[in-house]
């Protein structure tokens, strides 16, 4: 049972670092960039267009979304490239995962700042909360151009096929994301099983 919560740990912690590697996160800020950069858009030559369903607001409530999204990504990277590069310059430093092979807490990188702290953790709680509000906002988005229907599509094509590419590609990325978590907890807990 110990070897199982000790794997999964470590494969939490890999997938963690993977997440916030450079490679990653550029890919993310771009990914993010564009469904901002195509709401702008859109809205801005949608200006005729008359949706019976708000989905203007749902477009910029999701810009927004976005936005937070890279300033919390951002946030993390840089706190996790500082603790990296602090737990490698220590003497004596293990490495990456900031343990000191003396075992003692006297070496200087292994003491992390109270604003360091609080930084983390309102971009985690910030991050959290919009993730939950972002899953919200998405089932919004998917009833209201679905309760629109062909009228909608209609009268706004632009607004509506913007909504519907959004959330289709957030329900993607969302699957992508879970079911490669389960795959790889899956492999792990089968090698100890």
């Amino acid at each position: 049972m110990v070897v199982r919560e000790t794997a999964a740990e470590h494969v939490e912690e890999r997938q963690s670092d993977w997440a916030y590697s450079k490679p990653v996160v550029i890919l993310d800020i771009i990914w993010n960039l564009a469904f901002v950069a195509a709401g702008v858009a859109v809205l801005v030559l949608s200006t005729e267009e008359r949706a019976n369903m708000p989905l203007r607001l749902w477009i910029v409530g999701y810009g927004l979304q976005c936005l937070l999204h890279m300033g919390c990504v951002c946030v993390e990277y840089r706190r996790r490239r500082r603790r990296r590069v602090g737990f490698g310059t220590v003497a004596g430093g293990g490495g990456n995962d900031g343990s000191s092979s003396s075992g003692s807490r006297g070496d200087s990188g292994d003491y992390v700042t109270l604003a360091q702290l609080q930084d983390a953790s309102i971009a985690k709680h910030l991050e959290s909360a919009n993730t939950m509000f972002s899953f919200i906002w998405w089932i919004i988005g998917f009833y209201w151009v679905s309760a629109g229907g062909q009228a909608l599509a209609q009268d706004s094509p632009q607004l509506y096929w913007l909504v519907h590419h959004l959330c289709c590609s957030n329900a993607y990325i969302s699957l992508q994301k879970n079911s490669h978590s389960c795959q790889n907890v899956g492999c792990c807990f089968a090698g100890f099983a």
